[in-house]
């Protein structure tokens, strides 16, 4: 994002996978088995109570449609820098929260 011709594109899948490698990890922190999907909505939901990425970040469709839409061009209308810049503040909220509680539970990040 900080690069001098960012792509949009790939900005939002790289925030798709941070956040999404955020919530497994916490997930492996549990020992929660999680199929392998990239839907951050039913991840999520798979950790247990206590976990404030549980409440405090609403559906995550958004999100999590950029882990296909963003791989593949052409399979649906470009991300704009304003899509990039909300999958970022996204994803940072994410990880926020997770190594958020992983600091509180005394696990290093």
């Amino acid at each position: 994002m900080n690069s001098a011709s960012p792509l949009p594109r790939l900005a939002c899948w790289h925030c798709q996978q941070a956040a999404e490698k955020a919530i497994k990890a916490a997930l492996l922190s549990e020992k929660v088995e999680f199929p392998f999907i990239h839907n951050l909505d039913i991840l999520r939901g798979l950790l247990p109570e206590g976990w404030a990425v549980l409440d405090s970040q609403g559906d995550l469709y958004d999100l999590t449609e950029w882990a296909v839409e963003a791989r593949y061009p052409g399979a649906a209308s470009e991300p704009t820098h304003e899509d990039a810049a909300r999958a970022e503040s996204r994803a940072r909220s994410i990880y926020d929260s997770v190594a958020g509680e992983f600091k509180r539970r005394g696990i290093l990040v």
